[in-house]
């Protein structure tokens, strides 16, 4: 997946948005939803819209992410659930997240 600008200034976007939220420990680009929000549980996944300026939003519950460790011990599920508003039943369903430093490397500042 290309990157392009205009993706990037989403991904700012979305940081400055979701930073003071509760729960909210990433955000992340690819996809088939565009932008991606890791949430540490399922409750503050479902804080997040939908859809954000337009674009679809995939909710991955990662549990805790600590930086320079990654995702925390026991907090963190063995698969993680994304919700994808492209699902039919629109549950949470299991997923990949991708490694660690992936999402570390989404981490908000």
């Amino acid at each position: 997946m290309q990157i392009t600008p205009e993706m990037k200034q989403l991904k700012e976007h979305a940081k400055q948005a979701f930073k003071g939220i509760d729960g909210v420990e990433g955000i992340g680009l690819g996809g088939e939803a565009k932008l991606i929000v890791y949430c540490r549980d399922k409750e503050s996944a479902n804080t997040i819209p939908d859809f954000f300026k337009g674009y679809a939003v995939q909710k991955i519950v990662s549990g805790k992410i600590i930086a320079g460790v990654g995702v925390a011990g026991s907090e963190a599920p063995n698969r993680p659930t994304l919700h994808s508003p492209h699902s039919s039943s629109g549950s949470l369903a299991s997923g990949s997240a991708g490694t660690p430093q992936d999402i570390l490397r989404s981490r908000l500042e």
